[in-house]
């Protein structure tokens, strides 16, 4: 209990927002910047604490991001931020339809002396996204030494993909 306690402090420190419970909710915690030198445009969701409800040991953070450019298109991607008393090393995920997506390591560091955090991105094609965004959709990310389950709501999916198509036009 005391580790789940700590996961959660750890989590919440790094600015997570309470989970909303509707498209509109998710949708207005959605930010948009536009780099004027690199040209490029960067979509980023809230970061929300999931796990906690439907009872995982390890509470992830996480928020959709993506970035492209008009006319040329968006790669979406979900940021996994973990925090737990070992590393995963995560490396792998799958949606729960068997299907494999990509999976990039953002950093590993010791927060403290007994707690690890591990923040990975997995890369969505933008059908990919649609399809996840019409009901809750699970993702199992797994390493050598560990895997968990993140539900990810379907709120969250669609109002994020339907500001890629705004931005995308």
């Amino acid at each position: 209990m005391k580790i789940i306690l700590i996961a959660i402090a750890s989590l919440l420190i790094t600015g997570c927002n309470i989970t909303p419970k509707n498209y509109d909710g998710y949708s207005k915690d959605i930010s948009v910047s536009h780099d004027d030198f690199k040209k490029i445009t960067k979509i980023k969701s809230g970061s929300y604490l999931l796990g906690v409800e439907n009872n995982l040991v390890t509470p992830v953070e996480v928020n959709f991001r993506a970035f492209g450019k008009k006319g040329i298109g968006f790669s979406p991607q979900l940021y996994v931020f973990t925090g737990a008393s070992s590393w995963a090393f995560y490396d792998t995920a799958y949606g729960q339809n068997g299907e494999e997506y990509n999976v990039t390591q953002i950093s590993r560091d010791v927060s403290s002396g007994t707690w690890v955090n591990e923040t990975i991105g997995i890369d969505f094609t933008l059908e990919q996204l649609e399809k996840i965004s019409h009901k809750d959709w699970k993702v199992e990310i797994s390493g050598k030494k560990g895997k968990t389950v993140i539900m990810i709501p379907a709120d969250m999916s669609k109002s994020f993909f339907d500001k890629i198509k705004i931005m995308s036009k």
